[in-house]
């Protein structure tokens, strides 16, 4: 977490997007004391020209029982380009989770 003395935050963390919220705290340096915390996810919006999978708020993908349907919207921001066609792979681990269908979108 890199965070200058007022202002806003820049979450650091790099790695793989996780269903598991990570927990803020913020404390105040003034009297009197506080402190308040938040479980946040990491950002989910895709950039420009990239193509992001699973919710843009909350956990990217909801909690599902096992052999349970899950959609899993996917996001393309063109950075306000036409765009006519695309195509992407997405590899899926098969000891957890197996694709049944593709359906187009908005």
């Amino acid at each position: 977490m890199n965070a200058p003395r007022t202002g806003f935050a820049t979450y650091l963390k790099i790695g793989r997007v996780s269903n598991l919220p990570t927990n803020i705290t913020v404390y105040s340096k003034c009297a009197p004391a506080r402190a308040s915390s938040a479980l946040i996810f990491g950002n989910l919006q895709a950039q420009a020209l990239d193509v992001d999978l699973g919710a843009q708020a909350g956990a990217p993908l909801p909690p599902a029982a096992s052999g349970a349907t899950l959609s899993v919207p996917v996001y393309v921001n063109t950075a306000g380009a036409n765009l006519l066609s695309f195509q992407i792979t997405v590899h899926i681990d098969p000891a957890l989770m197996s694709a049944t269908a593709c359906t187009a979108g908005s």
